[in-house]
C-alpha cells in the first residue's frame, strides 16, 4: 500500500469517528424535532459513502481481483441522496417545516444515477472506465448529468444556509463563519486537486463532507444558529410589556422575550428547548394550573382562533389574561404563541370601583332609613 492510500484510509477512519459521534452526541442532547430528524438523515448517508469506500481500500490491498466499482454500488446510495437532504436542512431552516411530497420530484435522478450505475455494465453510460483515481477515470455521457445536478442542488442548498443564516446571525457571527468554513473546505480541496497541487481521488470529497457536517452541526446544535430570531426582531420584542414564549408541537419551549423572563425570574439558558410543563413543575412555587393548560394547548392545535383565559399566580401577585394561537406558515404548525397579559392593576382598578360603588350604595341606603330632622332639636 503506498502513502496515499494509507493517509486516504486513515482520513476515512477518522472522518468516520466523527460522523459517529456527532450522531451520538445530537441523538443524547438534542430534541427531536424536524431539523434534527433530517440531519440525522444526512450523517447516515454520510457513513453510507464513507464507510464502503474503507473497505474498498481494505480489499483493494488485500485482493487483486475485486472490482472497485462494487463498492461504489453502496457508497453512491449516500452520494445520491446526501445532496437532497442538505437541500431539506436548508429548506427546513427556512420554512421551519417542510412537506416531503411536494419535492418528491428531487428523487428522480438520483434514482436513475442509482440504476445506471448498478446496470453500468450494459451500457457504460455512467463509467467507460472506472478508477478510484479521478484523473483517470473515463465517464460516461450520464455522468455530466448526475453531477450537474448533484452539486447544482448542493450549490443551491448551501447558498440558502449561507443567506439566511447571515440574515439573522449576521456575516461576523460564529454561525455565519462555521457555515462559510463548512462550505470552503471541499471547494478548495477540489480546486487543490483539479490543478493536482493534491492527489484527487474519489476519497477526497467524503472526507471534506464529513468536515462541512461537523461545522454544520456545531452551527445548528452548538450555536442554535436555527432558532435565531433577526437582532432587529428581537429588540422589539424584548420592549413589549407582555410576556411570551412560544412552544414547538411538542411543547417545547423554542422563544421568549424578556418579560418573560423578568416577570417569571427565569434563566434564559434553564428555559430554551425545554418544556413547557417540566419548566413549571420544577418551580412548584407558581402553582400552574396544568390541567387547564394541556386542555387548550390541545384544542388551540386544532383550531385557528385564540384561545383565553384568566390565570392568577399567587406567587407573584398577579393576574394574567392568557392567549394561545397557532403560528401557520403554509398550513404548516410553526410554533403555538402563548402571550400573557398582566391584568393585575385592572382588575384592582375594577375592585376598587367596585368597592366604592358598594359604599356608596351604602351610604344611600343608610340616608333612606334616617327619619326627617333626625337629629336636630325642634
Amino acid at each position: 500500500m503506498n502513502i496515499n492510500v494509507d493517509l486516504n484510509l486513515v482520513m476515512l477512519i477518522l472522518s468516520t469517528i466523527i460522523i459517529l459521534v456527532l450522531f451520538f452526541y445530537i441523538r443524547r442532547r438534542t430534541i427531536k424535532n424536524s431539523i434534527t430528524n433530517i440531519f440525522f438523515t444526512t450523517i447516515v448517508l454520510m457513513l453510507i459513502w464513507i464507510v464502503p469506500l474503507i473497505y474498498q481500500i481494505l480489499y483493494m490491498h488485500k485482493f487483486d481481483d475485486v472490482n472497485p466499482i462494487l463498492f461504489d454500488y453502496v457508497a453512491y446510495v449516500g452520494i445520491c441522496f446526501l445532496p437532497v437532504s442538505i437541500f431539506f436542512v436548508s429548506q427546513i431552516f427556512i420554512n421551519t417545516k417542510v412537506k416531503l411530497k411536494k419535492f418528491r420530484i428531487l428523487f428522480i435522478i438520483p434514482m436513475i444515477s442509482l440504476i445506471l450505475l448498478w446496470t453500468n455494465d450494459s451500457h457504460h453510460l455512467f463509467y467507460k472506465e472506472y478508477s478510484t483515481n479521478i484523473n483517470d477515470a473515463v465517464l460516461g455521457s450520464y455522468m455530466n448529468v448526475h453531477i450537474i445536478y448533484t452539486y447544482g442542488l448542493l450549490l443551491f442548498s448551501i447558498f440558502n444556509l449561507l443567506k439566511y443564516t447571515i440574515k439573522n446571525a449576521g456575516f461576523f457571527s460564529k454561525q455565519s463563519i462555521l457555515i462559510v468554513i463548512g462550505t470552503l473546505i471541499p471547494i478548495v480541496v477540489n480546486i487543490f486537486g483539479t490543478f493536482n497541487i493534491i492527489p484527487m481521488t474519489i476519497y477526497i470529497t467524503p472526507i471534506c463532507f464529513a468536515f462541512t457536517i461537523l461545522c454544520y452541526a456545531i452551527a445548528i446544535f452548538r450555536f442554535k444558529f436555527l432558532s435565531i430570531a433577526p437582532i432587529a426582531m428581537q429588540k422589539i420584542v424584548d420592549r413589549i410589556s407582555d410576556s411570551f414564549i412560544v412552544l414547538n408541537e411538542n411543547y417545547i419551549i423554542t422563544d421568549f422575550n424578556e418579560t418573560f423572563l423578568h416577570t417569571f425570574s427565569f434563566n434564559p439558558n434553564d428555559i430554551r428547548e425545554k418544556s413547557f410543563f417540566k419548566l413549571f413543575d420544577k418551580n412548584n412555587h407558581f402553582k400552574l394550573n396544568t390541567p387547564l393548560f394541556q386542555e387548550n394547548l390541545k384544542k388551540i392545535q386544532h383550531s385557528n382562533k385564540t384561545i383565553e383565559f384568566e390565570l392568577p399566580i399567587n406567587a407573584i401577585s398577579k393576574i394574567f389574561s392568557v392567549e394561545m394561537s397557532n403560528i401557520f406558515s403554509k398550513n404548516s404548525l410553526l410554533g403555538i404563541l402563548i402571550l400573557f397579559k398582566d391584568i393585575t392593576q385592572h382588575k384592582n382598578d375594577i375592585l376598587t370601583i367596585q368597592n366604592n360603588q358598594n359604599m356608596l350604595i351604602e351610604q344611600e341606603r343608610l340616608a333612606s332609613l334616617r327619619p326627617n330632622g333626625w337629629g336636630y332639636c325642634t
